[in-house]
């Protein structure tokens, strides 16, 4: 299993193969102050073969802070559903949206490491900077 894209959005679901999101590329959270929790939604493809795909498989996310340290979420399983258009022989892929309430202790640069049956497959940066007197959100 690899993650061919992942990006970060406001919103997203997904029905029939085909994801909708609502903000996708987003980067930078703004908060009021630290420490402080945010809420991250990230949506990803993964892509295998129709077998590897029928397979149960363990996801993890690694949420490193802009000291680099990393923690990781709890271990969820999960198997696939393939996009139901996908001719035979093609790789399969799916579509999958999780959503993480996360501390933010300091400003700077995060991310979040998609890892798929032990292997790192991705890590999707972002930022979170404080509002300074005058920003709006």
């Amino acid at each position: 299993m690899r993650v061919g894209w992942a990006t970060l959005c406001r919103y997203a679901e997904v029905n029939d193969g085909l994801a909708t999101m609502v903000g996708a590329g987003l980067d930078t959270y703004f908060v009021p102050g630290f420490p402080e929790t945010i809420q991250v939604v990230v949506v990803f493809q993964l892509f295998g073969t129709q077998q590897e795909m029928a397979d149960e498989h363990e996801l993890v996310f690694r949420i490193h802070d802009p000291a680099m340290n990393a923690a990781e979420s709890p271990s969820v399983t999960f198997v696939g559903e393939p996009n139901p258009l996908a001719l035979p022989g093609w790789e399969a892929s799916t579509i999958l949206v999780t959503a993480h309430v996360l501390p933010a202790s300091a400003e700077g640069a995060y991310g979040i490491e998609i890892v798929v049956d032990g292997d790192s497959q991705n890590t999707v940066p972002f930022s979170v900077r404080g509002l300074a007197s005058g920003d709006e959100s």
